[in-house]
């Protein structure tokens, strides 16, 4: 209890914290600490891979880093003031020192974490699932179910299995998961068309979650993923604050104290960035949903201050949202608000570029020269949406375009999206597709739920090529037989989410740059694997990812040619090495993150890589550099010189 009392006072003071810098409250003086520290256990053991994190008074953003093999952690140089600091490891309680007083030169904060008894609250969505038990083949196949639906409602598996109940009130949670929106609010649709699997499988899969998430105790038995090791542990996070007062989680739980669990997704306010990228300069934009007071956001990345944009719709005059967000080489930030293309320059003045009509761009591309170059082109593209029609239960997406503007020119062209295959009775809809498009100036997108990806051939307009991904290799996919397994064929349920089988990739968004790639990827949102296409061969590869569960949205390339994808249910950033087929792992600070996007800044900053993700559930923008080793060793140095032992 003492604990628990403690952490919600953290939070609270975060809290106030949070709102005292909203309104100008405190302002700093910059100072040059150095803020380091040795993190041990109770036994002794120096622990490598603990998250450390620090937090000014009357700032709106949390600096996290995370000890090396030695135990000890080094942040970059910080502002002189007042801070709460505090360092987490799963499985262990989490070290919380309040009102600390940090002033230049060096700040040392050594800290002992002790083992809790009982530690689910901390774990991250694919520990959840690795931990769920596969006793039997019937539990093997519920598992499997549990896979294929709990990301379209509930996204992170922590949220479902954080807590327990009998089968009866499973059942009922079922029921509502099998209609819910995506948002994970209900919807006000009486008639809404329940999701067939969910809907099938829910006596069974109430079952096996009340035999092992019921209220009779059982011992699961935790698998948790290892702590950050050697170069996992040099990187850098900040996350900001992105809602007003008033708004979003940060007035209560924002996930930094695992502790507590993963924040409420229900209630709307919550729903924070969706989309996020970053600029030439390293400041992290970022779009959202459901918010009323602005369509796109620039965050200064060394201060944390928020400037919001506002594009009002012609009439009703509300405040549309923005979309998808991307940057292009050049360093200006693009997304889509209603019906106009919104384009930032290096400066942040905002430019908005009115779409023609459809026929006047078909008419005109037509006279287009075929095989015209456009290697080295910005251009952008973006899928036109049509709402889901619905009739007698059944619903329907209606055909979907694809659009590409070059701004050098002012060229715009439209492809349609093809088909899905014969036999492939699934969505054939885009899932989200605005992006730059890749080194020769194609756009890409994929075929949610048909493991199709599409490629529009930027020398000739209009012509799509369509890529069959090889059939995933999932030995679960055996357990289900007969009606068991065609009912993963049917259609229903509040869009396409969740839509597809267990042999399934379903890729929901691909992506080449910034960086040098002769390639597009993307990551098999059931699968986890890593799809590459070379976009002048067609040539497929794909690579297994490390960590299973990993529910990820998009794969981006970095100006050094490694590829970056964000795991929205298992918080973390993963990196692949092309050239040696290697991964990373970077831990995140904060659980539940729900990040539907995440950006590569066009360009190194200040040498380094720097990667952005949008974090839905906790109203956060998290923002990544990964340090060098010669980083670390020169703050160490640093730190030797003005204080030695």
């Amino acid at each position: 209890m003492r604990t628990r009392n403690r952490i919600l006072a953290t939070v609270g003071a975060l809290s106030v914290m949070w709102l005292m810098a909203a309104i100008g409250a405190i302002g700093q003086t910059p100072g040059d600490t150095m803020l380091t520290g040795r993190i041990t256990a109770a036994s002794g053991e120096r622990m490598e891979g603990v998250t450390v994190s620090a937090r000014q008074y009357g700032k709106t953003f949390t600096t996290s880093v995370f000890t090396d093999a030695e135990g000890e952690y080094y942040f970059p140089r910080l502002e002189e003031g007042k801070y709460n600091i505090w360092a987490q490891a799963i499985g262990y309680d989490a070290a919380i020192t309040e009102g600390v007083t940090v002033r230049p030169s060096v700040h040392r904060q050594d800290v002992v974490l002790r083992p809790l008894a009982s530690f689910e609250m901390q774990l991250r969505g694919d520990e959840w699932v690795a931990s769920l038990p596969e006793e039997t083949p019937q539990d093997r196949k519920m598992k499997e179910v549990f896979r294929m639906n709990c990301y379209g409602g509930c996204h992170s598996p922590a949220h479902a299995l954080k807590d327990r109940y009998d089968e009866r009130s499973w059942k009922l949670l079922i029921d509502k998961m099998s209609i819910i929106s995506t948002p994970g609010t209900y919807p006000t649709n009486e008639d809404r068309n329940v999701a067939p699997v969910m809907h099938y499988f829910r006596d069974d899969l109430a079952a096996y979650l009340a035999k092992y998430r019921g209220p009779a105790p059982y011992a699961l038995k935790i698998k948790t993923r290892p702590r950050p090791r050697g170069d996992e542990t040099l990187a850098v996070y900040r996350e900001y604050d992105s809602a007003v007062p008033g708004f979003g989680v940060p007035l209560y739980n924002d996930g930094g104290l695992w502790q507590l669990g993963p924040a409420n997704k229900t209630d709307p306010k919550n729903l924070g960035p969706l989309r996020a990228t970053l600029d030439a300069q390293g400041n992290p934009w970022f779009t959202g949903r459901g918010r009323s007071y602005r369509s796109v956001s620039k965050i200064d990345w060394k201060t944390g201050k928020v400037t919001n944009y506002k594009v009002t719709a012609e009439g009703s005059g509300a405040i549309e949202s923005g979309g998808e967000i991307v940057s292009d080489a050049e360093g200006n930030v693009w997304t889509q608000i209603g019906d106009k293309l919104a384009k930032f320059d290096r400066d942040g003045k905002m430019e908005l570029i009115t779409i023609p009509d459809k026929a006047t761009v078909l008419k005109a591309q037509a006279a287009y020269p075929a095989n015209s170059s456009a290697a080295g082109k910005v251009r952008i593209w973006w899928d036109e949406r049509h709402p889901v029609t619905c009739s007698n239960g059944l619903c329907e997406s209606p055909p979907v375009s694809l659009w590409m503007y070059e701004p050098a020119t002012g060229t715009w062209a439209v492809y349609d999206n093809p088909p899905a295959p014969d036999g492939m009775p699934a969505f054939s809809t885009p899932y989200n597709v605005t992006q730059i498009g890749d080194a020769d100036g194609n756009g890409w997108w994929a075929q949610f739920g048909t493991d199709v990806i599409v490629k529009a051939d930027g020398s000739v307009p209009g012509k799509v090529v369509s890529i069959k991904i090889p059939q995933r290799n999932n030995p679960a996919w055996a357990l289900f037989t007969g009606d068991d397994r065609k009912i993963f064929e049917m259609m229903g349920g509040s869009d396409q989410h969740t839509r597809g089988r267990p042999d399934q990739h379903s890729i929901r968004m691909v992506g080449a740059g910034p960086g040098p790639t002769d390639s597009m990827w993307g990551m098999g949102w059931f699968s986890n694997d890593l799809i590459r296409v070379n976009i002048r061969t067609h040539e497929l590869k794909v690579y297994k990812a490390p960590i299973p569960d990993c529910a990820s949205y998009k794969a981006m390339v970095d100006p050094q040619g490694y590829v970056w994808n964000v795991c929205q249910s298992a918080e973390h950033f993963q990196k692949f090495d092309p050239k040696t087929e290697t991964w990373l792992r970077y831990d995140m600070p904060t659980v539940n993150i729900e990040a539907h996007d995440m950006g590569v800044a066009p360009v190194l900053v200040d040498g380094r890589v720097r990667v952005v993700a949008p974090s839905w559930t906790n109203s956060k923008t998290i923002m990544m550099d990964v340090r060098t080793r010669e980083d670390v060793a020169a703050l160490k140095a640093a730190v030797q010189k003005a204080s030695p032992r």
